[in-house]
């Protein structure tokens, strides 16, 4: 049988893996174990981001759950790797974000580029990238 450049596993330069977290689970039919860590991972974000959040919060708006879902994509492999996809590990990963208001006026921006902006603050909050990699205006919504 002849190999498919497409059915090539890839991986980004530092060896993580470039591809959805879940793969192998989906290919294996794990689906409970796919919807007990996407719920437990929507559960804490609704506890941590969306139920106290102002009304005109961009973490409440499209934007704002995307964003939170690139996250989730980002942080959901190693945590799988680790063995805990549980809702106290999702808390625990990501309450270091859960303080930044994304009603300042900073995030009031319907866009793909606001969606980035909100995206990368998660994550520096996260220390998934450093605070070096934001626009210093930015330096403010990051506690590390």
């Amino acid at each position: 049988m002849r190999a498919s450049f497409f059915s090539k596993g890839s991986s980004l330069p530092d060896g993580r893996p470039n591809g959805p977290p879940f793969r192998e689970l989906y290919r294996t039919g794990d689906d409970a174990l796919i919807y007990a860590a996407t719920r437990n991972f929507v559960n804490v974000a609704d506890e941590l981001f969306w139920r106290n959040a102002a009304p005109d919060s961009f973490i409440r708006k499209t934007v704002g759950v995307q964003a939170l879902f690139d996250v989730f994509r980002e942080i959901a492999g190693p945590m799988l790797k680790e063995g805990d996809l549980s809702a106290d590990a999702f808390r625990k990963r990501l309450s270091p974000a859960s303080w930044v208001d994304f009603a300042n006026v900073r995030f009031q921006i319907a866009s793909g580029s606001n969606r980035t902006v909100i995206r990368r603050i998660i994550r520096a909050n996260l220390e998934l990238i450093p605070v070096s990699e934001l626009p210093i205006d930015d330096h403010q919504f990051v506690r590390n």
